[in-house]
């Protein structure tokens, strides 16, 4: 029984499987993080926005951009759109925002774009 002397017995599929794990696993520890920071964030722009309780639009801003400096996101005032408008009998905070995220990997750089759009009753 000579298992390893067998002609047409490659272990080629075994060498390609390990690789494409092992590829994908590089991806999960290169996109996973980035997406849970993204998320995070957007957790967080909801949140300010629920909660504005007589801030001005400036101060909402600044939360916002700190909350992406927090989570190590690019978004700077030019990406954050915050309005107010008046719906029947009551107001509504619309804030959009417009950032890419890169994803960095010794191949490229892959960009994400997120366009985040939030809106909120204001019942003050």
């Amino acid at each position: 029984m000579n298992f390893f002397q067998q002609k047409g017995e490659g272990r080629g599929n075994l060498i390609i499987g390990i690789s494409v794990f092992l590829i994908a696993t590089y991806v999960g520890f290169k996109v996973i993080p980035v997406m849970i920071r993204v998320y995070a964030f957007e957790d967080r722009v909801r949140e300010e926005c629920k909660f504005l309780h007589g801030r001005s639009m400036d101060a909402l801003e600044s939360d916002l951009i700190d909350a992406a400096a927090l989570e190590e996101l690019d978004v700077s005032e030019e990406n954050i759109t915050p309005k107010i408008t008046r719906v029947d009998t009551y107001d509504v905070l619309t804030v959009k925002i417009d950032y890419t995220v890169l994803i960095s990997t010794p191949v490229k750089v892959f960009e994400w774009n997120r366009n985040l759009e939030y809106q909120a009753p204001m019942f003050e």
